[in-house]
């Protein structure tokens, strides 16, 4: 395995002209590389070209792995443009603020609680969600009343 993930970097693992893999191969380097991952800030491990059946084979090994860890491990996919979120482990509120920004839309918790109608600390509540499961990087942007967070996912 290469150096320590760094804060504020993506890390892209490009499958394409992968047909097959096993469920050992994501074991011992995408959810390895994933768990690396969440100890760093502001970064994402991104999955990119993925085959269909590859993708069933690291769906599987990723829902297998959570439920005999008892974690909550979820891969981003980009595919055709958007994002993809992959796991069983992502709540629907959650997944519903996700598919904003699947597209590379920009988003805060104002954004989210008019969209939703929920209350502003319920919509950053979502977002940070997000932030800790990898699933999106943040930007602090200045404001008079103090700082916010930009939520996005970037086009890659």
């Amino acid at each position: 395995m290469c150096g320590a993930p760094q804060n504020n970097d993506i890390y892209i693992c490009d499958m394409n002209g992968i047909e097959d893999c096993s469920g050992s191969f994501v074991d011992e380097f995408i959810l390895k590389w994933l768990k690396r991952i969440r100890n760093t800030d502001n970064t994402l491990f991104v999955l990119k070209n993925v085959n269909e059946d590859v993708l069933y084979t690291i769906t599987s090994a990723l829902n297998l792995r959570n439920k005999l860890d008892m974690d909550s491990m979820v891969l981003l996919l980009f595919q055709n443009g958007e994002y993809q979120a992959i796991s069983d482990k992502l709540e629907k509120n959650v997944r519903e603020v996700f598919d904003l920004m699947r597209n590379g839309q920009k988003v805060t918790a104002r954004l989210i609680s008019d969209k939703f109608s929920i209350e502003l600390n319920s919509a950053g509540n979502r977002l940070k969600k997000l932030y800790d499961a990898h699933l999106a990087v943040r930007l602090e942007q200045s404001v008079e009343n103090g700082g916010k967070f930009e939520y996005y996912l970037p086009l890659i």
